[in-house]
């Protein structure tokens, strides 16, 4: 389980977690994440054990691993004759309908309430960074397996040489500022589309409060669609041709 994503300290149930399957018999329920082959299943199930089925991959990837749960099942109706549609009796996954709500992702206001536990100050963070002698970075199923380049944009803090100079030594390929148009948020689809829509629209009306406009962004976010995220997509590469015609400099779109 990944109890890091969740403050255990608020709750009210004090379980104990285990990844040991010999001791599948003392549990009361056992998780199986579906992106993972299960070819050993326990023996006997007792009838009050839940079984959950758990998945917390994006929603594009979601039907691939039920094609993985299917392949499960078929494999294994040979080898255990409980496996049947209802091996399951307790969902936990990003959808609403779920038994267990697992999010994969959400918007979480920062009232000052934090668990000092789980959230580390700036001079923590820094102090912490400064003795790393390398960089790790997770890049789970929904990132793909394209080349990746992290992008930054003309903030003064962007070009300063110490960052600078830990980009260069941690990202292979690092463009340096001197290299990057001097309108590089031109070439980011998060700047020149993604945002302008949610200011757009989040901001059509002033905002009387953070938490208006907090929930006026979240509600426009859901909103953006898929025919609006293609359209972005799309035209990155005419935004590329253009920015190449002008050697860099400004260039308008239509």
């Amino acid at each position: 389980m990944l109890t890091g994503m969740f403050n255990t300290n608020e709750c009210p149930y004090e379980c104990e977690y285990s990844t040991d399957k010999n001791k599948y018999l003392n549990a009361s329920a056992i998780v199986y994440y579906i992106r993972s082959e299960h070819l050993d299943l326990p023996k006997i199930r007792l009838p009050n054990q839940l079984y959950v089925f758990c998945l917390d991959e994006p929603p594009h990837y979601t039907f691939e691993f039920f094609k993985v749960l299917e392949k499960f099942l078929k494999i294994n109706k040979y080898l255990y004759k409980d496996v049947s549609p209802d091996f399951f009796n307790i969902s936990m996954t990003y959808r609403l309908d779920s038994d267990i709500y697992y999010p994969y992702d959400t918007f979480v206001p920062c009232n000052g309430e934090c668990q000092l536990d789980e959230y580390w100050t700036e001079k923590e963070v820094m102090e912490n960074v400064i003795r790393k002698t390398g960089l790790a970075m997770q890049v789970n199923s929904d990132c793909g397996r394209g080349v990746w380049i992290f992008q930054q944009d003309s903030a003064p803090a962007h070009k300063a040489k110490e960052v600078q100079d830990w980009c260069k030594a941690n990202f292979p390929g690092f463009i340096s500022a001197q290299e990057w148009p001097p309108y590089s948020p031109d070439l980011n689809p998060m700047d020149y589309s993604v945002w302008s829509i949610l200011e757009s629209r989040a901001c059509a009306k002033p905002h009387k409060s953070l938490e208006s406009l907090r929930h006026s962004l979240t509600r426009e976010w859901d909103l953006i669609t898929l025919k609006e995220v293609r359209a972005i997509c799309e035209n990155f590469s005419s935004r590329l041709r253009l920015c190449i015609k002008a050697k860099g400099g400004h260039f308008e779109t239509s």
